[in-house]
């Protein structure tokens, strides 16, 4: 590949991830918002948000910088006016500028360090997070970022003039826009004093080994003086000059500075203080191993140094690679003493760690080639691979996260609809993830609402033609909070809040907003499909909340013939509430959940609901609880005249996950120290291999077992091929003292899922459909009459709800379950069932469960299920 080539490739590949940068990573800072982007768009489209360092009162912020990046977007706004695309117009710009500076330095270090610490450094470049976050942000520490770039490349290539230009031009825009540095003598030491949301010349803690080189290595002190004066005047009239037009006075920002530095009793624990564990942790997300490795750079040079070895292909001596590295060491050091700490204020070395990175690298493979000789080239690949590959997975992974999971307030702004009248859009607890007007509509006005936040929020600058002159009593330096910058409420037309799942507490100053149905959310209406399914969400569990559980339990009217076996159970009990819950956080797990949305988009193309319930270990069961199933089984007789058996066969028809067995089960274990038998019948192939891991039997069929002492049937009569034909299997298994536990949903309907025609060949209750519509005692009545037609006796039976685990749409879902326990007649047995002539196949009315075939699936809609509101 000829050096033209490789050039335009990296050009290339840098441009496009910086470009990628300036289109999806997100606004981290509210300090970008509110201190750039805002006071741009006011300068560009006359309304933006005023911070307190704008007031001519402090003046600590500089309109030269805004205008760096205000000229090329005035001229763009001449062909188009979209606010969202001027936005990202600045920031491509950004971007690219970045590109250049990088490509610049790039081809500096391949002609003084060599192409191998070259191709690291860049390498390590386009992976790093940190790079992705802050090469396109409209920050003077992002600028300083820019100055180190052009800096060092200056500085390695000897290019002294334009070392000082660029120092000086950070340096008098950094004193005016970022947070400075003022070195000032106080009670005989050096003390660092931080100006308070201002910026910082970042540059001249960089700059300074190149400085102290010129004047006492390469003995240039007149040289750096004239320099410094030229470009100081040069730069720094035109910023004065260009800040007193804005503030309309006469305006020198550095003194504004010092005076609020030196001069005031407040400090940068105003805006909160941090321990050194925060750099950690940042600096790790950001650039991972890459400046773990970047940290042990000085501990090797010196050891290089020591002893006397050098890498040939790099034209660095150790020590001087080393003074060349100086600057990012500095900054950590004076930063990490500082109390209040920000990610941003790391911006500036944000290149210099994959660089001593870089050089670190290229020391071993110089070492490993010196003792190995050409043995080294493997364990030279492998090393450089497995760092540029951990770097890679976890630069990417933290790009992805970032420009993935954090872009809604970003993006929440799109859905706004075009207005002719001037609307509100409000901010409450959200105030600082507000992204700016420039992703405002025309005619929307962002405000803050009351929250638990005192501090100084931003106000609107006056929209006048010297809006930028006018002082303000609602302004100070104290970060004490104002009135005037509260909106009301009631006015606001639109709210931006964060949902956390909250009820809605209305004493709250920071309310869940989307938890009040009566007042904010109660003329909302999602957009797009998965605004609607969590909307649908939110609205089927603030039903639920509202649901009177203990109707699950208890019956309106008791069918006649047979009331006096009816037992009532109270309920829901502990351990049924346990499981509701477990249901409700299951069920808000979203990314389980849209995980399995997608595998059932794909499985149900070939298994059955079952079938992908198994699979996917969902849609779980509860009927009853183990006190429950012990209160109905002693209701019912079923312990008595059994102290002596020390032995229990059960069986459960159609026994799904065997959730709801266990349960049973666990009860007889509780009760008797019973050795139980466990069987289980399952059409499910997925079912069934969950049954197995719980040490079921699982039988092909019934016929397989004679003698039970229980078995159990729940839910399965309505969803099997022949009900008749079941209950006679069943009767003829128990042991002439068993006991058959069955459970039937009602209202009554038909669904075989394993069918095409998913009919029946004749239905449990008939003749079906009615004549009439059936009450639900006449519907029980004609369940109880064919039990005893088959030779059952009832001995007891309940009201108790049939509870599956929830989904994306609800938390949980419900049908209502009638619980019948029953034996054989102490008399002979009856003939089999499968004489009994059939009556016509009559598809079920208003089926309404869309089958499996031992349970209901969790979407099916039922009469008691909450159901979405269209």
């Amino acid at each position: 590949m000829n050096t033209l080539t490789s050039n335009v490739i990296v050009l290339l590949s840098l441009a496009a991830v910086r470009l990628q940068s300036a289109l999806y990573s997100v606004i981290s800072d509210c300090d970008e918002t509110f201190n750039y982007w805002e006071p741009l768009h006011y300068l560009l489209k006359g309304r933006g948000f005023q911070t307190w360092e704008y007031s001519p009162e402090f003046a600590l912020r500089s309109y030269s910088y805004l205008w760096l990046h205000g000229l090329p977007a005035k001229l763009f706004n001449l062909f188009t006016d979209n606010g969202v695309l001027t936005f990202y117009f600045v920031r491509c710009l950004l971007a690219l500028t970045c590109a250049l500076l990088e490509y610049r330095l790039y081809k500096v270090l391949g002609r003084k360090c060599g192409g191998v610490t070259a191709i690291l450094w860049l390498a390590y470049q386009l992976t790093s997070a940190g790079m992705f976050n802050s090469s396109a942000a409209l920050l003077p520490s992002s600028f300083s970022m820019y100055i180190t770039l052009a800096t060092m490349a200056a500085w390695l290539n000897g290019d002294t003039k334009t070392g000082i230009a660029v120092t000086a031009f950070s340096g008098l825009i950094g004193r005016r826009t970022n947070r400075n540095i003022i070195i000032i003598p106080k009670m005989h030491k050096l003390h660092l004093s931080f100006s308070i949301r201002k910026g910082w010349p970042f540059a001249v803690i960089i700059a300074i080994p190149f400085v102290l080189e010129l004047l006492f290595r390469k003995k240039q002190f007149t040289h750096l003086l004239k320099n410094a004066l030229l470009f100081g005047a040069m730069f720094g009239i035109p910023i004065v000059l260009i800040d007193s037009l804005y503030f309309g006075t006469f305006t020198v920002a550095a003194w504004n500075i010092i005076r609020y530095n030196v001069f005031t009793s407040h400090g940068p624990d105003l805006y909160g203080v941090e321990p050194l564990a925060f750099y950690v942790k940042n600096l790790f997300l950001n650039h991972n191993i890459v400046g773990f490795i970047g940290f042990w750079y000085p501990v090797v040079e010196v050891t290089v140094a020591f002893l006397g070895i050098r890498n040939t292909k790099n034209h660095l001596q150790p020590l001087r690679a080393l003074w060349v590295m100086s600057p990012l060491y500095i900054w950590l050091f004076v930063f990490a003493l500082q109390p209040h700490k920000e990610e941003r204020f790391i911006f500036p070395v944000y290149p210099l760690f994959a660089l001593g990175t870089a050089l670190l690298m290229d020391q071993l493979f110089s070492h490993a080639r010196r003792v190995l000789g050409s043995k080294a080239t493997i364990p030279n690949f492998m090393l450089s691979t497995g760092v540029l590959g951990m770097a890679l997975v976890l630069g990417v992974s933290r790009m992805l996260a970032t420009s993935v999971y954090y872009t809604a307030p970003m993006n929440i702004l799109n859905g706004l609809p075009a207005t002719n009248e001037e609307l509100n859009i409000c901010y409450g607890k959200e105030w600082y993830r507000f992204p700016g007007h420039f992703f405002l509509p025309p005619n929307y006005r962002a405000r803050f609402v009351e929250s638990n936040f005192n501090g100084m929020l931003p106000a609107y600058f006056e929209e006048t033609p010297n809006g930028t002159k006018i002082l303000h009593d609602h302004f100070n330096d104290q970060n004490v909070g104002h009135p005037h910058m509260l909106f009301d409420l009631s006015q606001c037309d639109y709210l931006v809040d964060f949902d956390k799942g909250d009820f809605y507490d209305e004493t709250s100053r920071e309310p869940n907003y989307s938890a009040d149905r009566k007042t904010i959310m109660s003329n909302y209406r999602p957009r797009g499909a998965i605004a609607k399914v969590f909307f649908d969400r939110i609205h089927n569990d603030d039903v639920i909340q509202q649901i009177d559980m203990t109707t699950w339990y208890t019956m309106g009217k008791l069918p006649r013939k047979y009331a006096g076996l009816y037992h009532h159970l109270n309920g829901p009990d502990e351990l049924t509430l346990e499981w509701l819950e477990r249901s409700k956080k299951t069920s808000g797990r979203i990314w389980l959940q849209l995980c399995h949305e997608v595998a059932k988009l794909f499985l149900n193309m070939f298994m059955t609901q079952t079938d992908i319930n198994g699979f996917l270990k969902r849609g779980s069961m509860f009927i009853l609880s183990e006190m429950q199933f012990d209160e109905f089984l002693t209701a019912g007789g079923f312990f008595q005249n059994r102290e002596r058996q020390s032995v229990l066969n059960v069986c459960d028809i159609g026994a799904g996950d065997g959730e709801v067995t266990l349960r049973l089960v666990n009860t007889l274990q509780q009760k008797r120290n019973w050795q139980v038998t466990t069987y289980a019948t399952e059409s499910s192939w997925t079912m069934r291999n969950r049954l197995n891991e719980k040490n079921f039997i699982v039988l092909e069929n019934l016929n397989q077992i004679h003698q039970a002492d229980l078995i159990v049937c729940f839910n399965v009569l309505d969803r099997c091929f022949d009900p008749h034909v079941m209950l006679s299997d069943i009767y003829e298994s128990l042991d002439q003292t068993g006991f058959a536990l069955i459970a039937l949903v009602l209202p009554y309907s038909h669904y075989v899922e394993k069918n095409s025609s998913h009919l029946p060949l004749r239905t449990l209750l008939e003749p079906w459909p009615p004549a009439k519509r059936l009450t639900v005692e006449e519907e029980l009545e004609m369940f109880f009459d064919v039990l005893q037609t088959v030779g059952f006796k009832i001995r007891t039976w309940t009201k108790a709800p049939y509870l599956c685990e929830g989904d994306l749409r609800q938390s949980f879902y419900w049908l209502t379950d009638y619980v019948v326990l029953s034996r054989e007649r102490l008399m002979v047995r009856i003939n089999s069932v499968r004489d009994v002539p059939m009556p016509p196949i009559v598809p079920p009315k208003d089926s309404f469960r869309s089958g499996v075939t031992s349970r209901p699936p969790l979407d099916a809609p039922a009469p008691d299920t909450v159901r979405p509101v269209e």
